[in-house]
């Protein structure tokens, strides 16, 4: 019989087998990869997935920091026609 290791929640977390880390030092410009990659395909498909997690992150940071222009549209048009 097998052993649930899902925490009692019902959910079976992913078991991750290929991994990619890459660290960067921002001031001393040293880079560092960590990986179990098998194959070439797999290692730039990685890649790919990151590349797109940067641009998802970085999205998600510049719409943080877009604060709502206080009133509403009419107010715009308003300021416009006087």
């Amino acid at each position: 019989m097998e052993e649930n290791k899902d925490g009692g929640n019902g959910k079976q977390e992913p078991q991750f087998d290929c991994f990619l880390k890459i660290f960067f030092n921002t001031k001393t410009k040293d880079i560092a990869f960590e990986t179990n990659v098998p194959d070439v395909i797999t290692g730039y498909g990685l890649c790919d997935f990151g590349k797109k997690g940067v641009d998802t992150h970085i999205t998600k940071m510049q719409q943080a920091r877009v604060t709502p222009a206080k009133g509403n549209m009419l107010n715009f048009v308003r300021r416009i026609l006087k």
